[in-house]
């Protein structure tokens, strides 16, 4: 980009670019929640909770973008059943997913200056000096997903005055994860004179 008129001029061939940050974030909430009596002995309860949420980010330059996003999603399901006025049991079962993660906004860049050809994104553009670097987020989009499922029993019984409980519970947790480096280079050069010089 060309320095801005209102920005400082080195007389080094360098000149300050300004301009304004936005930052614009949505967010999004919902639960949902049913109880059901099935019998004198049996209940039924289940919930589900999702959100959403994202963030866009302008880094070095405005053409350059990060967006943030977050999303989660809970469900719980739970049978509780009386056997007898002394023994009660309650299952529960749950899942609870949550997927984050950042994505890159680019702007058009010339074909011929790409480092791989049909490259969706511009290489990183280092030209030394303190000047700030041409590029935007590294990675053209990084996901993080948690996959847990989560099964739980629990059980009251009373004998003569006294209340014991008990139970169990077994959880399986699933990561999987996408965060590639920087997949379409960077050019970075010692300083000024060696940018220009190519």
């Amino acid at each position: 980009p060309m320095p801005s008129p209102q920005g400082l001029n080195f007389g080094d061939g360098t000149a300050q670019y300004i301009f304004d940050g936005k930052q614009p974030t949505t967010e999004n909430f919902g639960l949902g929640r049913t109880d059901y009596q099935i019998s004198a002995s049996d209940s039924l309860f289940a919930r589900f909770t999702g959100s959403g949420s994202e963030r866009t980010q302008v880094q070095n330059y405005p053409d350059f973008q990060t967006i943030l996003f977050l999303g989660t999603k809970l469900f719980t399901i739970s049978e509780t059943h009386i056997f007898s006025p002394r023994l009660l049991n309650t299952f529960h079962f749950s899942f609870n997913r949550e997927f984050a993660g950042e994505r890159g906004v680019y702007p058009e860049f010339p074909v011929a200056l790409l480092s791989v050809p049909d490259q969706p994104i511009p290489p990183g553009l280092l030209p030394g000096s303190s000047i700030t670097p041409y590029e935007g987020f590294s990675k053209p989009v990084d996901t993080y997903a948690s996959n847990r499922f989560n099964y739980q029993d629990d059980v009251n019984l009373t004998l003569n005055g006294h209340t014991l409980q008990f139970g169990g519970m077994v959880e399986r947790i699933r990561l999987n994860e996408n965060q590639p480096n920087r997949p379409f280079g960077e050019w970075s050069f010692s300083n000024l004179e060696a940018f220009l010089g190519g």
